[in-house]
């Protein structure tokens, strides 16, 4: 049965650059999110409930007795805050378990997670399908986090490099699932492409990342019809950016 989560993310998230890129854009709301510099740890933005959200969150998805061991993050659209919360649940799901944790920016389309992490886009994703070479060696430790290592989108840029890269990850899963004890992938948005579909497939499932005030129920309810219709799991629902409460009775229906 789907879980669902909600996260609390009311507080401004201090603005520290990586570079002079953006990593996220500001909603209506004036949330926005950027990097922070590489060498200064990125911290929990907000109060102490965002951080109990957030490991109550990785509690659910991993660490229960019916957890799994790799998920697909995957907003419904673009916005949704979908590469933020893969960065938070990875470093917190490596700071709580003793072995290797590996984050995959599987969003080729516009990767992020590089500048989340503050680190440079390396070699990664696509440069493992150009080149061939064993998938494992395309993720690299990231010094400032215990047990996490990132695999980026990479750095080739070749047209067709998506779709042979995403190939690439779903057929050597078990290469990365023999190496590392968890893995995250920030998925694609749902109604982007089948992209995230074809992840889960080969994870254990996708959870879904909706953005309360901007995601259209529509579409988060076909995100839901095409999942179940590909027989992909759907691990559960995270409520993204949530401003106001909401009626229990209400919130027990999404």
């Amino acid at each position: 049965m789907s879980k669902n989560f909600e996260l609390l993310l009311q507080a401004q998230q201090e603005n520290r650059r990586a570079d002079s890129s953006p990593v996220a854009g500001r909603n209506k709301d004036g949330w926005n999110v950027t990097a922070a510099p590489a060498e200064m740890p990125i911290p929990l933005p907000g109060p102490g409930a965002v951080r109990e959200q957030i490991s109550m969150l990785v509690r659910r998805l991993f660490l229960l007795p019916e957890g799994v061991r790799a998920a697909v993050l995957a907003g419904v659209e673009s916005g949704d805050g979908n590469s933020w919360i893969t960065m938070e649940c990875a470093r917190t799901l490596a700071a709580s378990v003793p072995g290797p944790v590996c984050v995959v920016d599987g969003n080729l389309h516009t990767p992020a997670l590089h500048r989340y992490f503050g680190v440079p886009s390396r070699r990664g994703l696509r440069d493992a399908a150009f080149q061939g070479a064993n998938i494992c060696e395309f993720a690299e430790p990231l010094p400032k986090f215990r047990n996490l290592w990132l695999m980026t989108a990479g750095t080739v840029t070749a047209k067709g490099t998506e779709a042979a890269a995403l190939e690439q990850l779903c057929s050597r899963m078990a290469d990365l699932r023999a190496k590392f004890d968890y893995l995250l992938i920030d998925g694609p948005p749902l109604h982007f492409c089948g992209d995230a579909i074809m992840l889960g497939r080969a994870a254990d499932g996708v959870a879904l990342v909706l953005a309360e005030q901007s995601t259209h129920r529509e579409r988060a309810r076909y995100a839901v019809q095409e999942l179940t219709k590909a027989n992909v799991r759907i691990l559960g629902v995270v409520l993204n950016k949530r401003t106001f409460p909401i009626p229990q009775k209400i919130y027990d229906k999404i």
